[in-house]
């Protein structure tokens, strides 16, 4: 049986292909491009890099597993994937991590590019891409088809400020293995959000401070909080007296009820082994609703807890005791108006 060409190849366009005069074949119907190359590599060394990170995997166009060595790097040197646009900053990978990436074709060649001044994505439709190099000043081929949504927990090391944009240092902690110690970190800064709603006072003592989560924003192209333990409430003996006009004493502190624990033992050994604290009184605040509630002995019992609002430990109880009412009369004895400015009675 004799097969001949169909005097259409493309019957369902109702037309004849282009004829190719350099084949005398009709000419193909599309490009077949360049092939599209796709590999699975692991992350070999640290993510140090903010637009790339450094691989080893097989490599499709040379067939051979390309490995890195750090002291070998004349024989392992590894291979260099650019990161997604969206995911273009340090500390974001592991080592063992293994990531799909493909080999994109772009205007400017085999290369995923990079924004000429802009971290990750171009800010615009005019910013130029250019040729992405690797610190070797060899080009980048492979790109990361992974998303990776940038949620990380952090220890908090500094104070944080009550306002949206304030910013406090932290430590990044990575745990590869559940029954193993933390193995990975990274330092950075991280920032307040949602209209300022975290704070924290500075710690002492190199105590690396309250836990919390970041996730990286694209659009800020920085960390930022979404999660933070608040400093812990705590019970305490007052280490004088208390008058409801007095705006701050110092307590001691007995045990902390709930949250972070500010007072532990990085905080004893930077204080002498003593947990005092000075704490605000919101009696003596100005315009406070609470005016003549807090007032007591020295060695009474206190309850205090975080005010986000003053960035202050505030006292919110305080042991009862034998109170005396003193009248105050106003507008030349008119009117006598009773108002209870609470005082100890020692």
């Amino acid at each position: 049986m004799t097969y001949r060409k169909r005097r259409r190849a493309t019957p369902a366009l109702g037309i004849h292909p282009p004829y190719s005069p350099l084949t005398g074949e009709h000419a193909p119907l599309r490009d077949p491009g360049i092939y599209p190359y796709c590999a699975m590599f692991q992350v070999a060394t640290e993510d140090i890099y903010a637009n790339y990170v450094v691989c080893r995997g097989f490599d499709p166009r040379i067939k051979r597993f390309v490995e890195y060595d750090a002291d070998d790097l004349g024989n392992k040197p590894g291979i260099s994937v650019a990161k997604p646009y969206g995911n273009r900053h340090s500390g974001l990978y592991l080592v063992g991590h293994v990531l799909p990436a493909a080999i994109p074709y772009t205007r400017i060649g085999q290369t995923p590019g990079v924004a000429e001044t802009t971290s990750g994505h171009p800010a615009g439709l005019d910013e130029e891409i250019g040729i992405l190099y690797d610190d070797n000043g060899v080009a980048i081929n492979w790109l990361i088809i992974e998303g990776q949504f940038s949620l990380r927990r952090f220890e908090m090391t500094g104070s944080l400020a009550p306002a949206a944009g304030e910013k406090g240092s932290a430590i990044f902690h990575y745990w590869v293995e559940e029954d193993s110690l933390y193995n990975e970190t990274l330092i950075a800064d991280v920032y307040n959000t949602l209209h300022g709603r975290f704070s924290k006072p500075a710690t002492v003592g190199g105590d690396a401070g309250t836990d919390g989560w970041a996730v990286y924003s694209i659009d800020h192209r920085r960390w930022e909080i979404v999660w933070m333990e608040m400093p812990g409430m705590f019970y305490g003996t007052l280490e004088g007296n208390l008058s409801h006009g007095d705006l701050t004493k110092d307590v001691t502190v007995v045990n902390v009820i709930t949250g972070y624990d500010l007072w532990g033992d990085a905080w004893k050994a930077a204080n002498g082994g003593l947990r005092s604290q000075t704490v605000y009184n919101p009696s003596a605040r100005a315009g406070s609703p609470l005016t003549y509630w807090w007032a007591g002995n020295i060695g009474d019992s206190v309850i205090c807890q975080w005010d986000h609002s003053q960035s202050l430990f505030g006292i919110i109880a305080v042991e009862p005791n034998k109170y005396e009412w003193v009248g105050q009369t106003v507008n030349a004895g008119a009117n006598t108006i009773w108002s209870p400015p609470w005082a100890p009675v020692t």
